[in-house]
C-alpha cells in the first residue's frame, strides 16, 4: 500500500510538473508554426518572377507546417511515441476533445493572412523593406500572447472570461496583467522595427496604435482562436499605416 501510495504521489507530482510546462511548450509550437516559414523566407531569398510565384512558394511552406500537424491524429500518435509526446505537449485539458480542431484552423488563417500581406507589401507597395513589418504582429501573437498565459496563471490576480468557437457555453479565463503582457511586446516591437517604416509619422502613429489595438483584439476573441484576429488587425492597421505620407 505504500508503494502503491508512493507512486500515486510521484504520478501527481509530474502530472503537475507538465501541466505547469504545458502553457509553455503549447505556445512555442504556435509561435514557430508563424515565424519558422516567415524566417526562412527572409533567409532563403529566390528570384520570384511575379506575385504568383511568390504566393506559390509561401504557400509550399505553410503547407509543410500543416504536415507536421497532420501527424498528431490520433491513428499516427498512438502508434508513435515520439508523435504522442509532441501532441501531449500542446493537449490543455480544458481545450479538448477539439484541441487540433481549433490549432490547426487557426493556423490555417493566421498563415493565409501573413502570406496576403506579404504579397502585398512586396509587389503592390514595391517595397521589399516593408514586408518585414509583418513581423509586429507575428511576434506580439507569438512572444505576447504566448507568454500572457503563463503571466496570467504565475501572477494573474485580476481575472476577465472569455467563450470559445464551440456553442458548449464554457467560459474561459484570462487576466489583464496577461493582456498587459501584449502591450508591453507590441511596444517593443513597434520601437524595434523603427527602420521599416517609410517615415518617423508611420512609425510614431504605429507605436501608439497597433499596441492597444491588438491587446484589445487578443481580449476579446474566442479562446484559442485569438490569432485570426489578432494577425488580422495587426496587419491591416500597418497597411494603413504605410500609406499616411
Amino acid at each position: 500500500q505504500q508503494q502503491q501510495q508512493q507512486q500515486q504521489q510521484q504520478q501527481q507530482q509530474q502530472q503537475q510538473q507538465q501541466q505547469h510546462l504545458l502553457p509553455h511548450t503549447l505556445q512555442i509550437q504556435h509561435f514557430a508554426a508563424y515565424f519558422v516559414p516567415l524566417i526562412m523566407d527572409e533567409i532563403l531569398v529566390f528570384p520570384y518572377a511575379d506575385g504568383n510565384d511568390y504566393v506559390i512558394a509561401a504557400c509550399w511552406g505553410y503547407y509543410a507546417v500543416m504536415l507536421a500537424f497532420a501527424l498528431l491524429i490520433y491513428p499516427i500518435r498512438s502508434r508513435l511515441r515520439c508523435v504522442d509526446v509532441q501532441f501531449f505537449s500542446l493537449d490543455r485539458p480544458e481545450d479538448r476533445p477539439h484541441t487540433l480542431r481549433w490549432m490547426t484552423s487557426q493556423v490555417i488563417i493566421g498563415d493565409g493572412i501573413l502570406v496576403f500581406f506579404k504579397w502585398y507589401f512586396r509587389f503592390v507597395l514595391g517595397s521589399e523593406l516593408a514586408t518585414s513589418l509583418v513581423f509586429i504582429p507575428t511576434i506580439i501573437v507569438g512572444v505576447g500572447d504566448g507568454l500572457a498565459e503563463p503571466v496570467g496563471i504565475t501572477w494573474g490576480k485580476h481575472k476577465y472570461k472569455t467563450r470559445s468557437l464551440s456553442c458548449d457555453g464554457k467560459q474561459y479565463t484570462r487576466s489583464y496583467e496577461g493582456s498587459a503582457t501584449v502591450f508591453i511586446t507590441g511596444v517593443v516591437c513597434c520601437a524595434v522595427f523603427y527602420t521599416s517604416f517609410f517615415n518617423w509619422h508611420q512609425w510614431l502613429v504605429s507605436l501608439v496604435v497597433i499596441p492597444p489595438a491588438m491587446t484589445l483584439a487578443e481580449a476579446v476573441s474566442p479562446h484559442t482562436w485569438d490569432t485570426p484576429l489578432m494577425m488580422i488587425i495587426g496587419c491591416s492597421l500597418i497597411l494603413g499605416i504605410c500609406y499616411i505620407p
